[in-house]
């Protein structure tokens, strides 16, 4: 499962510096929300457990993906005194996140399953998806 998420991540991210260049910052957000989505679908769908590192290494695409992304967009749109602790700030986003998020899907797994706790997750990505394209049609967004 490691080597699937790591595989993921080192595929997409030697590929990001030519994806940047080619596509614009939306639609490299929406390509790893839609891996995210896919990912997140297709693991309780796996007919056996053998194919479960598959979902894996597209969750690890989608973070090769937006990670690069998400940090560069952070670090270039902060003043440069204020870099690190908007760096920071991102950080303990991303801390708090992951320790909320298995209190809600802990719920979720309660209420109904393995299989929903994946496709409940698969919705986040999913908004994010919508957020980011209904972002990128109104004028003056910015990145996008």
């Amino acid at each position: 499962m490691l080597v699937a998420f790591g595989a993921g991540i080192i595929g997409l991210r030697r590929l990001h510096g030519r994806l940047a260049r080619r596509l614009s910052v939306g639609r490299i957000l929406s390509l790893g929300a839609l891996l995210y989505a896919l990912a997140l679908v297709t693991v309780p769908l796996m007919p056996t457990l053998w194919l479960v590192p598959l979902g894996t290494l597209l969750y690890g695409a989608a973070q090769g993906l937006t990670i690069p992304t998400i940090q560069s967009q952070i670090a270039g749109r902060a003043p440069t005194l204020l870099r690190g602790a908007t760096v920071a700030a991102n950080a303990m986003a991303i801390r708090i996140g992951q320790t909320i998020g298995p209190l809600i899907t802990g719920g979720i797994y309660a209420a109904g399953g393995v299989g929903l706790v994946f496709f409940a997750s698969a919705g986040i990505p999913a908004l994010m998806l919508v957020v980011i394209r209904t972002a990128a049609e109104h004028p003056g967004s910015r990145g996008t």
